[in-house]
């Protein structure tokens, strides 16, 4: 036989084998996905027997289930009802299977308060595990310290329930009264929870308190609940010059209170306490820190002067914030590049204040040290970095870094329990308990687990789980999946009808509910574009959209039109202009024309940042933000943040109108 032949041979011995091992391999993984199928229908079968009390059926069906995902549920569905029944063995058994799932909590919760009810009080300490109950918690410190082996451990869990500014259930009386008759209590320890029930607006709690202190310190209760009725009167009372441990505490409370009512008899008062011996440095800060607050609320005119006085140590997100708006209020320059150089610890979001630093130093002539600070900036993808690359007139750094892992890896994060729990969950609707699953997950995992999750969360559709996921590993590179497409015809399809940025409309999607299409927000906005029922009824009949019910807005195929409906209103409103329509879209139109300038047009950045709802500011940021970055996945051109954002005209005129252009400085021309 010639060598062609024989060659010929083994080429066709090694496609039949080739052939052979693809079919058991597709027939393997029909099977598997048959097997698959089986058991879901199995498990919704034996879910509905249970309800009806078909329980012998019930148990054949679950009987062949024991190595389905889901299998704990049913578990804990026959269980949950019966726990008044059922031996305890058996639901110590669940517990201890099912410790890594919500379900331990869920279940243990009830049975601790079944064994609190029926005063088991043994069986309650050895099935005790903290369920966020508190409650629970007080009635396991109480049995713990009835116990002779009880340590000052629990003493001190006793403490750390009691010390709080709110009132606690009567259920932890019984650990209360152990507390205050050990060695633990003290004058000091009511004093301090006096004070955060103060600070709480708990008043009858602090005088509910004061009944264990002395008669005179009772008095001193007394005052501190007049200051916080009227402080200005309050205030006068010769007590509060006497030594006392809390004095300082008391006069601080109320000139800080007072500095929200009335900052010019708070500055008056504090001109009277300034050198007060019973003030400590710490108390001062506080104090400074309101007056400074007060004086921007109420618009005094050496307001920046105020916030120059706050010293270092009271120093707060919000204080940067006010600091921020005022002197782009005032257009005072020197006074935002003064704040901004401090050397100031945990700043939170540094590059917002670098990019104001830049404009600062650029707008009091320092061209070169702007210029270096926004080549700094422009380094990241980020709002402020793309603004900076804006001001050198540079296109935008993405830094796009995708998620690579073996299959070996996403096949191993793949068969955990959790993980595959929660795909059976999704895979059958029950989005609820799978959201409960992944979140109770991402507890145990470490950042590169979750980034390994996040990728297979993208690929089952679950855009808001991987997005989520993302960002809690601190992922953010991976755009494709923090910024994915879905609905990408039907958002094409309406954005074009309403002549709307498709990049704008998936970047107010991302910003709203992150893909989540029943998301419901706790002020009652629902679906993807997070629309109120009321608005989304009245844009549905506008548009001539039927809408049967509210929860019909959780589905992408009605929430999709009647939101980018709804936002092309937003945009007629404010004529094209994307800041104040985004604005407008988060916290209402009325509220956005409020907060327009008075007398000329105001720069949108610089409008922006003086927004006063931080939930608001944000979102204008993001939705922005996000358009460039939606605009570089489609493959369009992206526009500049500075084209975006069209200056805001003064109110009750139009920026058309009112001629609101700010063209942007040539940097690189000056230098």
């Amino acid at each position: 036989m010639s060598s062609i032949n024989i060659n010929r041979i083994v080429q066709l011995c090694s496609l039949l084998i080739i052939s052979s091992l693809c079919l058991t391999s597709t027939s393997a993984a029909v099977t598997e996905n048959d097997s698959l199928t089986v058991q879901r229908d199995q498990f919704k079968q034996a879910r509905k027997n249970l309800r009806l009390g078909n329980i012998d059926e019930f148990r054949r069906l679950a009987s062949g289930l024991k190595d389905y995902p889901l299998y704990p549920y049913l578990r804990y569905d026959y269980l949950r009802p019966r726990l008044h029944k059922v031996p305890k063995a058996e639901v110590r058994e669940f517990l201890n299977n099912y410790s890594s799932s919500p379900l331990d909590k869920r279940l243990r919760r009830e049975w601790l308060r079944r064994l609190a009810r029926q005063g088991r009080w043994q069986d309650f300490i050895a099935d005790y595990r903290d369920v966020n109950d508190t409650k629970l918690n007080c009635q396991y410190v109480s049995a713990r310290l009835q116990q002779q082996s009880a340590d000052d451990e629990v003493l001190e869990q006793a403490k750390k329930l009691w010390l709080t500014g709110e009132s606690r259930p009567a259920e932890c009386d019984p650990a209360f009264e152990k507390l205050y008759a050990s060695v633990v209590m003290n004058d000091k320890l009511i004093w301090q929870r006096i004070q955060l029930a103060m600070e709480a607006g708990k008043p009858r709690l602090a005088a509910f308190l004061a009944r264990r202190l002395n008669t005179s310190d009772q008095t001193l209760v007394t005052v501190w609940q007049e200051i916080r009725r009227n402080p200005a009167r309050a205030l006068n009372d010769k007590r509060l010059q006497q030594p006392h441990l809390m004095s300082g505490e008391i006069i601080s409370y109320g000139l800080q209170r007072l500095a929200r009512q009335n900052f010019k008899q708070a500055q008056k008062k504090w001109m009277a306490f300034e050198h007060s011996a019973q003030l400590n440095d710490t108390q001062r800060a506080r104090i400074l820190r309101a007056l400074a607050l007060g004086a921007v609320r109420h618009d005094a005119p050496d307001m920046l002067s105020w916030l120059d006085k706050v010293p270092v140590q009271a120093l707060d997100d919000r204080l940067h914030r006010v600091r921020l708006s005022s002197a782009l209020q005032q257009e005072d320059w020197a006074a935002l590049l003064r704040w901004t150089q401090e050397d100031l610890p945990n700043i939170p979001n540094p590059l917002r204040w670098q990019y104001w630093q830049a404009r600062a130093l650029e707008s009091t002539g320092d061209n070169a040290s702007a210029l270096s600070k926004y080549q700094q900036l422009s380094e990241h993808r980020d709002y402020y970095g793309f603004m900076a690359s804006d001001r050198l007139g540079i296109g935008y750094r993405m830094n796009y870094q995708p998620s690579q892992f073996s299959q070996q890896q996403l096949d191993a994060m793949r068969q955990r329990p959790g993980i595959a729990r929660a795909y059976e969950l999704h895979h059958l609707g029950d989005n609820y308990d799978a959201r409960r699953e992944w979140h109770h997950l991402l507890k145990s995992l470490q950042p590169e687990e979750m980034e390994i999750a996040s990728v297979l969360a993208h690929d089952w559709g679950w855009y808001d789980r991987a997005i989520i996921t993302l960002g809690k590993a601190k992922a953010y590179d991976d755009l494709e999946r923090r910024f994915p497409l879905p609905w990408q015809g039907t958002i094409l399809k309406y954005a074009k009808s309403r002549n709307l940025p498709a990049s704008f409309v998936y970047s107010i999607i991302r910003s709203e509910s992150a893909f989540m299409e029943d998301a419901r927000s706790p002020k009652g906005a629902l679906g993807l574009m997070q629309l109120m029922p009321a608005t989304g009824k009245q844009t549905a009949k506008q548009i001539k959209v039927k809408l049967a019910r509210s929860h019909d807005l959780m589905k992408a195929d009605k929430n999709i039109p009647i939101g980018t409906a709804y936002m092309r209103q937003m945009l007629d409103r404010f004529d094209g202009n994307l800041a104040m329509a985004a604005g407008a879209y988060n916290a209402g139109p009325h509220r956005v024309k409020s907060w327009q300038p008075k007398e000329a047009c105001l720069p949108a950045e610089i409008w922006v940042e003086m927004v006063p709802f931080t939930e608001t500011r944000r979102y204008i940021r993001r939705a922005l933000f996000y358009s460039a970055i939606y605009e570089w996945r489609m493959k369009l051109e992206i526009m500049p943040l500075e084209s975006k954002l069209v200056a805001i005209p003064a109110t009750g005129t139009a920026p058309k109108k009112m001629g609101c252009t700010f063209k942007q400085p040539d940097l690189y021309g000056q230098l």
